[in-house]
């Protein structure tokens, strides 16, 4: 299932930032970087999308 960047799906604490996760995975991303705890906070979502941090991105790319 797509996502709608103009009407998401509601998957984060804050509703405003729905349409960030909608847009990772219209775009296929795998990871979606972010320092917000509403966005850390999401559950991976339909497409494999991951919410990192920036020092969490860091680590892994060694």
């Amino acid at each position: 299932m797509l996502a709608d960047p103009l009407d998401p799906p509601t998957v984060c604490r804050d509703p405003h930032d729905d349409y960030l996760v909608a847009l990772a995975i219209i775009a296929g991303a795998e990871l979606l970087v972010s320092g917000d705890d509403d966005l850390l906070a999401v559950e991976p979502a339909g497409g494999g999308l991951e919410v990192v941090t920036p020092r969490q991105l860091v680590d892994r790319l060694g």
